[in-house]
């Protein structure tokens, strides 16, 4: 040991006794001295690169200074996000377009992702926290809540455009019927995260920034995002719907839909029949009674599916059933259709509910249902009309149209 003077200079006639520190710290057999402090009112990533910025130039050879801490801990999480993130974004986008079959689907459903950030990064701003990795973590659940409603939406839109209707009745109904859940959905993630957002106890700090980007997205899908998937899907949804493979079955033997024609035009073609030596060519028939060829084939094989009329080729046959029907007086002829009809699987599994109903009486909604069971992908609205008018023809069932209550006559 070198004795110093008074000036802290070597001095051999100096003292050899001065203060030093009682610990010597070493890290992997090197010397280090430890520097500790605690970041306030601002972010710690900028703090730090200040700090390196201001003490570039203090630390010379064999010297050097060395960041870590939460700082280090920090930058290695950042590092593995920076992987993650986008990884797991992708295969998301993977599995979108194996369930749609559509790029335009799994784009518009990860579009839901960037209407959500934004309402994190505003909640952040609006605030003054600043970005850490609690918050980064608020933001990948964000991610998961965005994707699961952007699939719940189109899902639904596409659904409904597979049962025929148009893209503005297919999004009008999907965003009545998927309204509900996704608000409480939202509502669940806000009222639950609100106290942790506006908490100032000790520990706090940590669990803020989380909670702030979860409710401020969680606010932003109970307004934006009900909007802008709608807006997205109206550009492109008229596109033509295929029915996925998936869902190619064979459907049980009379579950064909009802067509779209009255008990008034199928009686007139029995009628013609009856009058015209109960069979003829069906061309003959559109011609003599001026009407289409389609919609004559189309009443043809109505009548056929009720068993009134058989078909050979392209001749139409009145059948027993069909000319008892032309004979009948009117009461006799409900009664022979009222047979008839419930030997259709729909008639006949409504009509049977309704018998076990105490009140003798279902709702509109459970026909729909069953519509859509039976006879998936067609306009199912379309379809319960014409059940309603072949029911009222045979005095079968009644429909009240104020309470949407179907019951027997």
């Amino acid at each position: 040991m070198t004795p110093l003077g008074a000036n802290d200079l070597p001095d051999p006639k100096g003292q050899f006794i001065r203060p030093g520190v009682t610990i010597i710290y070493r890290e992997q057999g090197k010397r280090f001295i430890p520097v500790k402090f605690s970041v306030q009112g601002r972010d710690l990533g900028s703090a730090v690169q200040e700090a390196q910025e201001k003490t570039r130039d203090l630390f010379q050879p064999p010297y050097r200074d060395e960041w870590s801490g939460e700082f280090e801990e920090m930058e290695a999480a950042e590092m593995r996000l920076l992987v993650i993130v986008p990884v797991a974004l992708g295969l998301i986008f993977v599995l979108l377009y194996m369930a749609f079959h559509s790029f335009l689907d799994a784009v518009v459903i990860l579009s839901n992702v960037l209407a959500l950030s934004l309402g994190g990064i505003w909640a952040l701003l609006l605030t003054g926290e600043n970005f850490s990795i609690s918050a980064a973590v608020g933001f990948i659940s964000l991610f998961g809540v965005a994707i699961m409603d952007g699939l719940l939406s189109i899902s639904y839109f596409n659904h409904h455009r597979l049962l025929g209707l148009g893209v503005n009745e297919a999004i009008l109904r999907g965003a009545e019927k998927r309204l509900r859940p996704m608000m409480m959905t939202a509502l669940t993630a806000v009222c639950g995260l609100l106290p942790a957002a506006v908490s100032t106890e000790i520990g706090a700090q940590t669990q803020r920034p989380l909670a702030i980007v979860v409710v401020g997205g969680m606010l932003t899908t109970l307004f934006l995002s009900r909007y802008l998937l709608p807006v997205l899907y109206s550009y492109y949804g008229q596109r033509a719907r295929e029915m996925p493979q998936e869902e190619w079955v064979t459907l049980p033997p009379g579950t064909e839909p009802l067509p779209n024609v009255s008990p008034e035009e199928i009686f007139g073609i029995l009628k013609y029949l009856h009058e015209h030596g109960h069979g003829e060519e069906i061309i003959r028939i559109a011609h003599n009674t001026s009407q289409g060829f389609a919609h004559v084939m189309i009443l043809v094989k109505t009548a056929e599916l009720l068993g009134f009329l058989k078909t050979s080729e392209q001749l139409a046959l009145l059948t027993p059933a069909g000319k008892n029907l032309v004979d009948a007086a009117p009461e006799a002829r409900k009664t022979l259709w009222r047979a008839h009809l419930l030997k259709l699987p729909l008639f006949k599994e409504v009509f049977a509910v309704i018998q076990r109903q105490p009140d003798h009486a279902v709702a509109k909604d459970f026909v729909l249902e069953t519509i859509v069971l039976r006879m998936p992908y067609e306009n199912y609205e379309r379809i319960f009309d014409t059940f309603i008018a072949w029911a009222r023809f045979g005095d079968l069932f009644v429909y009240d149209e104020e309470t949407e209550m179907i019951s027997c006559v």
